[in-house]
């Protein structure tokens, strides 16, 4: 990566693009986190909007490119702050679009839903492929075990935006093996999350993909933790890495886009007083600990659920005791 200013242009240019997208990626009966109802977003209120919004978050995309490519040159570090532009200039002009389109808002229902789903929780027969990708940094771990004489006794771990190594360690078993202890746990991690979205999310309303998403994540964690626990003999290209994840997130997108574009496509029915902002949701008379967001697709925390806390609380604790054992196996 001998440009590095070059990588950030093109991830400003992702950004955008992500943010460009987000009034079509949540559920067709939400506009900027508002239940407008499924035809509001094509009215000429809902198109001036829309417009607005992507002009200002074009706006900051310009800004950013502009100020980031002659800054670069002199400090890096400044050139990845204002590589996050386009994201804060998005989430401000969401928040305007927000504001505008809540007196369009649909009436709030007296109604109450009850969920008659069944008590069995039907997964597609593929969600047994979340276990391999624990293979893959097992495999790895295998393959420095047999090629351990050809490990450098002191071997770059760290690499700055140059491309240039900046961290070294000695050759031992912690140092060695440390990456990859680190991606089984991850996956691990990443599994149990999955287990609790599973667990703890309606059965009546569950876009069929999520399960697919996660199992999906598992492999790209898996070849990329495995792809820098090589690098003692194999040096992959971070491009390739990023290129990987890219695609993941591309696909990802791109369902998305296809899944909420269908007005028929069900939106799980959450108290409107009970969200703010559109995206953060409160609601302690909920057992649900998981609901479908009202922005960009998947699910979001129900913060009115004390089980949430302890998810939350259990995965903070998990990622810390992660990042500290591996510290600890690079120590030396």
């Amino acid at each position: 990566m001998k440009n590095p200013v070059l990588w950030l242009a093109v991830v400003v240019c992702l950004e955008t693009a992500m943010m460009m997208a987000l009034p079509y990626l949540s559920p067709r009966q939400m506009y900027f986190g508002v239940r407008t109802g499924a035809e509001f977003r094509d009215t000429e209120v809902g198109r001036k909007l829309r417009t607005a919004y992507w002009v200002q978050v074009l706006i900051w995309c310009v800004v950013s490119l502009a100020a980031m490519l002659p800054v670069g040159l002199l400090s890096q570090n400044a050139a990845g702050f204002l590589a996050m532009l386009p994201i804060v200039g998005a989430l401000a002009a969401f928040l305007r679009a927000y504001f505008q389109a809540k007196p369009h808002a649909l009436p709030a229902t007296a109604v109450r839903e009850a969920e008659l789903a069944p008590a069995e929780r039907a997964l597609p027969w593929w969600t047994w492929l979340a276990l391999p990708p624990f293979a893959i940094p097992a495999g790895a771990m295998l393959y420095l075990r047999a090629r351990w004489d050809e490990i450098p006794t002191r071997y770059p771990v760290h690499f700055g935006p140059n491309g240039e190594p900046d961290r070294w360690v000695a050759r031992t078993q912690g140092a060695v093996f440390g990456p990859l202890w680190f991606a089984e746990g991850m996956l691990l991690l990443f599994l149990l999350l999955f287990a609790a979205v599973l667990i703890g999310s309606r059965k009546s309303v569950r876009p069929t993909a999520i399960p697919g998403m996660f199992v999906g994540m598992m492999y790209v964690m898996g070849a990329t933790f495995s792809a820098v626990g090589l690098m003692p003999i194999v040096r992959v290209p971070a491009a390739g890495l990023i290129g990987l994840t890219m695609v993941f997130v591309a696909g990802v997108l791109v369902w998305g886009f296809r899944r909420n574009a269908d007005p028929n496509a069900v939106a799980e029915a959450t108290p409107d007083d009970c969200w703010t902002l559109g995206g953060i949701y409160k609601n302690p008379n909920d057992p649900a600990i998981f609901v479908q967001k009202r922005v960009g697709f998947g699910y979001t925390i129900n913060f009115g659920n004390v089980w949430s806390y302890v998810v939350i609380g259990g995965f903070a604790l998990g990622m810390m005791a992660l990042a500290a054992l591996l510290k600890w196996a690079q120590a030396g």
